[in-house]
This record gives C-alpha cells, sequence and structure tokens, in this order.
C-alpha cells in the first residue's frame, strides 16, 4: 500500500510534491542491476521534468522520463548476482525501510556528476533531508551496497555529451 510519505520541493517557486519510497527494483528491461530508492509520486516526477525540460539543453542530450525517475538509496549490484534468499531478506528489509516517515525534501541546486563516455555525464538536482541521508545509511548497512560512490541525495534529470557546457535550469 503506498502512502505519501514526504515532499520534494522541485524548484524555487515553492511547490510542494510528495515522494513515495519504493522497495528493491530492478530498472528497466535494458538495466540489469538492483537498486533501494526513492521514486517521487507521477505528478511529482511529471513536475521536475517539466521545470528541467525548458532548459537550453546540448544537442545529444538525453533526458530522464518521468518514470525513470528516482533517488538512489543503495545500489545492489547485478540482480542475476544475487540468490534468492539475499533477495528475499533484502525485500524484507526494504519494506521495513519503506516505513519510514520521511521529512520534507528540498531541491538544493543543480550539480554534473562525471558519466562514462558513452552515456555522457549526469546532470542531477540535489536534494537536501537528513532523513533520506539516514534511509540511505541504513539502507547500505542493512541491505547492501556496491556503489564505490558516496551517498548524496540526487536525481538524475539529463544525460549530456562530455564534451558539451553544463545548461542552466532555472524555474
Amino acid at each position: 500500500e503506498d502512502k505519501d510519505t514526504g515532499d520534494l520541493l522541485p524548484d524555487p517557486t515553492g511547490a510542494v510534491v510528495p515522494l513515495l519510497p519504493a522497495p528493491i527494483a530492478a530498472t528497466k528491461e535494458l538495466h540489469t542491476g538492483a537498486m533501494v530508492a526513492l521514486m517521487p509520486t507521477m505528478d511529482t516526477a511529471e513536475s521536475i521534468v517539466k521545470a528541467v525540460s525548458s532548459a537550453d539543453w546540448p544537442t545529444g542530450t538525453t533526458l530522464t522520463t518521468p518514470d525513470e525517475l528516482h533517488c538512489t538509496l543503495a545500489y545492489l549490484g547485478e540482480a542475476a548476482d544475487i540468490s534468492a534468499d539475499e533477495q528475499t531478506r533484502m525485500i524484507a528489509a526494504a519494506k521495513q525501510l519503506a516505513q519510514t516517515d520521511l521529512e520534507a525534501v528540498k531541491f538544493n541546486g543543480v550539480a554534473r556528476f562525471n558519466g562514462s563516455d558513452e552515456d555522457g555525464d549526469a546532470i542531477v538536482i540535489l536534494l537536501a533531508s537528513p532523513t533520506i541521508n539516514d534511509m540511505a545509511a541504513i539502507a547500505r548497512k542493512q541491505i547492501g551496497n556496491a556503489s564505490e560512490h558516496p551517498f548524496l541525495a540526487h536525481m538524475t534529470v539529463a544525460y549530456i555529451p562530455k564534451a558539451a557546457p553544463t545548461p542552466t535550469i532555472r524555474q
């Protein structure tokens, strides 16, 4: 049963929209990794994508679609490498984590993360929330983490070519 557990302020205009926790999920069929993530409601995701789509994106940009938008708390590695017993344990822990009351989450800026030559660099919106940081720490400790990067709350809104300038995102 989904329930609203917090708010996300996606832009400086003051619009407040809810975030929902999501249990472990393998992403779209082309991706084979597993993760624990917070997924915005579709209304929230559409609001965020609409807000960033008006930027002057360079040629070759791939914008994140509303159904792909998420905040990864823990990357678990390749889904095929996780045994059925481990999956059961991870899902139970993720369901428990999903009961966390999520305080207001605020939009806290835009950043560019170095990416691969194939995908390009990620343009992300940074999120500010002590609760999300705590949830990520719990997920990484109790469920697992295969990421080499420390946690930084964000949602990837686009991938741009590595040589392209970083666009200005305003709302």
